[in-house]
């Protein structure tokens, strides 16, 4: 039904002032939204200017609970600030930091030699973003391991909440995220395949909300931006 058609069932069924309310209250849900969407990409861009870009310095630990593995590219920037997002929340949990780098990453292997508590994986010979965590897989020595793209900024917390996801049931090998943009719109959060092939996104919709989608689902599959899983399964696989 069109608009005008719409409009004028509801003249008929509840006059001119119901027409008049529901038209107010759509103009208040646009505002609403529109003020939401505002206000979260307000609180994205504080959450990245608290994030510094020097140099990083982990602990290292005999016996880390979860090797963080940095998916890095050309852009040492970007690495920089996924670096110092993690060591925001790192301080009581033991954990090692892999950052896989190539050599034709110059800007990037510079910053990260002025770093420490990193080991470097290389990945000269691996272009494509699974080549390179499985090299990361291979010398990661934490029960748990947590894949995270440099372009990704770990929110407060992050780590933890995906460790206690996947610690706390043993049938739980693998936890994806919730990746929200910039704008405070959901990217996505976990994925299903359907019958013909086709996938789609949870969360994806225009306009969704972070908080649509704020609690544990089965999903198909995941991205890897931000992935945690056992480091035996994913080895056994």
């Amino acid at each position: 039904m069109s608009l005008f058609g719409r409009a004028r069932t509801i003249v008929r069924t509840h006059g001119y002032g119901g027409l008049t309310a529901r038209a107010l209250a759509k103009l208040k849900r646009i505002a609403s939204s529109r003020i939401e969407q505002r206000a979260r990409k307000r609180a994205w861009h504080r959450l990245v200017s608290r994030v510094r870009s020097g140099p990083v310095y982990f602990p290292r630990h005999a016996n880390p609970t979860v090797s963080v593995v940095v998916i890095a590219s050309q852009h040492a920037s970007r690495a920089a600030s996924c670096l110092n997002a993690l060591l925001r929340q790192l301080d009581s949990l033991p954990c090692e930091v892999i950052v896989v780098a190539s050599a034709d990453a110059p800007q990037t292997l510079a910053y990260l030699d002025a770093c420490s508590g990193i080991t470097v994986a290389s990945a000269d010979d691996a272009h494509d973003f699974a080549t390179r965590a499985n090299r990361a897989l291979a010398a990661a020595r934490g029960r748990f391991v947590f894949f995270l793209d440099e372009s990704t900024i770990a929110a407060p917390d992050c780590i933890g909440r995906l460790l206690a996801a996947c610690a706390g049931n043993e049938r739980v090998a693998l936890v994806g995220s919730q990746l929200v943009s910039p704008d405070g719109s959901v990217a996505c959060a976990g994925g299903i395949l359907w019958r013909d092939g086709t996938a789609s996104w949870f969360g994806s919709s225009a306009g969704a909300r972070p908080h649509s989608t704020l609690f544990p689902r089965d999903v198909d599959f995941a991205a890897p931006y931000a992935l945690m899983a056992r480091t035996e399964t994913l080895r056994a696989l």
